[in-house]
């Protein structure tokens, strides 16, 4: 298990799952705002309150630090949150909590895996033996000066609704590697909180998706996915342009997009269109060392 943890602390602290009553003890931790760690998805910290793999360290009833960390998708399980009060320890705080939740999984993963978004917690992870598995880099395009691609007529593209969401996640699971796939609950979260979400269709099979987020100014594109067999045929950037359009039709002037340095061919779909690199990037950690695990 990552790290271990030193007995420093003058008491034993009690590990419990995070309940609902936590609340106010989270809106807490989230305050102190370089003490915490959010991975970059929909769901805050708060609307995971309740789920398996979240867990509090609580001292004399007050929350210390909290951690959730499910095992989602199947195999793999990503650190959604981790925050600690100032003055508690945050390697040991770190080791205890996922110690605990790693203790409870029903289904042990292959990986357990975080994004480093801030400075402090690369170097906690570093700690806790978490190497680099790969690099997300950013890119921004203004879209009113976008090479868009012309209408394919032979493309059917759609706003996505409720009774989509099963063959979306087909396509997800056929388009990404298990580390980066979605579950069916990350999907319904996604478009939920989505602003705008599209599939493409051919021969009304779903070959492709987007899911966008938005500001009253920006828009994000948090997820483009194409099933393997039509990758390179254009779809993707199809795709994109819709969403570019879309945006354009809502005033948006700035849209960003996220993926891995080492997808060239989602780079080059983006860059194709106008997207150029911003220079930041968040390295990806992941941890394989769970035969050790206590």
């Amino acid at each position: 298990m990552p790290g271990g943890y030193r007995q420093i602390m003058a008491f034993t602290p009690l590990i419990r799952p995070a309940v609902v009553e936590d609340a106010i003890a989270i809106k807490k931790l989230l305050s102190y705002n370089d003490r915490v760690h959010r991975h970059l998805d929909w769901c805050t910290p708060m609307e995971r309150l309740g789920e398996p793999s979240y867990y509090v360290i609580d001292h004399h009833e007050t929350v210390q630090a909290a951690m959730s960390c499910p095992e989602d998708p199947q195999d793999v399980a990503w650190v959604r949150f981790f925050g600690a009060q100032p003055g508690y320890s945050m390697n040991d705080s770190f080791s205890l909590l996922l110690r605990e939740i790693y203790r409870n999984y029903t289904h042990i993963p292959e990986m357990i895996v975080s994004v480093a978004v801030q400075g402090w917690f690369l170097r906690l992870l570093m700690e806790q033996q978490f190497t680099l598995h790969q690099v997300i880099v950013v890119l921004q395009l203004d879209p009113f000066s976008a090479s868009l691609p012309d209408v394919d007529p032979q493309l059917e593209i759609r706003p996505v609704t409720p009774e989509d969401v099963d063959e979306v996640v087909r396509v997800d699971h056929e388009a990404f590697a298990p580390i980066w796939r979605y579950s069916q609950h990350d999907i319904r979260s996604a478009f939920s909180h989505s602003a705008y979400a599209a599939i493409a269709l051919h021969q009304n099979q779903v070959i492709g998706y987007q899911f966008s987020s938005a500001t009253p100014f920006s828009a994000h594109l948090t997820r483009l996915a194409v099933i393997p067999s039509l990758q390179g045929h254009g779809i993707g950037r199809q795709l994109t342009a819709d969403m570019i359009r879309f945006s354009m039709r809502i005033g948006i002037d700035t849209i960003t997009v996220n993926t891995q340095s080492d997808n060239h061919s989602s780079l080059k779909v983006y860059q194709r269109i106008g997207f150029m690199l911003t220079g930041e990037q968040f390295p990806v950690m992941r941890y394989e060392g769970h035969s050790s695990a206590a």
